[in-house]
């Protein structure tokens, strides 16, 4: 059996600790690997590194460069090289966790299951900022092993190759992001089973320049708008007027919430804000069609 480790990069040098908790990893019986690495940077600033990886390599290693900045068109391009029964997606900002992919492959079979979500940790830099952590901003929301669900991110993943069916990442959240819970819920809707793994592990280092209010809030917003994008924008006019008002209701009490909340500190303040955020971001896309770049 033949699993693809697929991992897309942009100007990140920690690609070459991802590829080294690969190297580590414990596989499932008679399972070989190849991994496949997209640089979505035309510049290719991941060549060199992934030369220096290769002479100490175990498995086949791909490198690609996809010239057009755009994340679905990378993750796409590795869904065109996968030769494998399985396809692993994990991103360049993780190390995974020896028995990673072996509990992803292990839950499929328990749970006869075409894809598995694992689990994402997220560790911070020294001198984080206090509110930061205790507000779980960064913090996946954790299921028990074999929860059922409608879509999933890209980031710790396995797929039954044979269930894609041809279906590839939308380009129109290439710059958005968005574009994975997007994938996966077509998939769940065309009657693919989505299980969750809490025994997957990959772990994650929230980067510098994200440890700050103004970008929780503009991903809070692109969030709350691609769920829309996804989820609402094709629906009929009933649906969207129930989900308009049903959203209108909670942004409106979110923010009186968070008003009473502004003495109680940060981390509690600024969850509750991002909470109206997420449903001011869903009403903002069915309004005008837009989201905010975020690559």
């Amino acid at each position: 059996m033949l699993i693809s480790v697929c991992i897309c990069t942009y100007k990140r040098a920690h690609i070459v600790n991802t590829l080294a908790s690969i190297n580590r990893l414990n596989l499932p019986p008679l399972a070989s690997l190849e991994v496949i690495v997209v640089d979505n940077d035309s510049a290719q600033f991941a060549k060199e590194l992934i030369e220096q990886v290769r002479i100490d390599f175990k498995y086949p290693l791909y490198y690609l460069t996809q010239n057009e900045q755009n994340i679905s068109a990378a993750r796409n391009l590795c869904l065109d090289k996968a030769s494998g029964e399985w396809i692993a997606l994990m991103d360049d900002d993780e190390v995974a966790d020896e028995n990673w992919l072996l509990n992803l492959y292990s839950s499929a079979l328990q749970y006869q299951a075409d894809i598995v979500c694992g689990r994402v940790h997220s560790t911070y830099p020294a001198g984080t900022e206090k509110w930061i952590i205790e507000g779980g901003f960064f913090d996946r929301k954790r299921h028990a092993n074999g929860k059922v669900l409608t879509s999933c991110a890209a980031n710790c993943t396995l797929i039954n190759a044979a269930k894609i069916n041809g279906r590839r990442f939308d380009l129109s959240y290439g710059r958005t992001g968005g574009e994975d819970a997007e994938f996966f819920n077509g998939l769940h809707l065309s009657g693919c089973k989505i299980v969750y793994c809490d025994d997957a592990l990959v772990s994650e280092e929230v980067e510098k320049n994200r440890l700050n209010i103004g970008y929780l809030i503009t991903r809070k917003m692109r969030i709350g708008a691609t769920y829309s994008k996804y989820r609402f924008s094709q629906q009929s006019a009933a649906q969207k007027c129930i989900y308009v008002a049903k959203n209108a209701c909670l942004a409106i009490t979110g923010l009186l919430t968070t008003l009473f909340c502004l003495p109680l500190g940060k981390a509690v303040y600024y969850n509750k804000y991002l909470n109206f955020i997420d449903k001011y971001g869903k009403l903002k896309f069915l309004l005008t069609g837009k989201v905010k770049t975020m690559y």
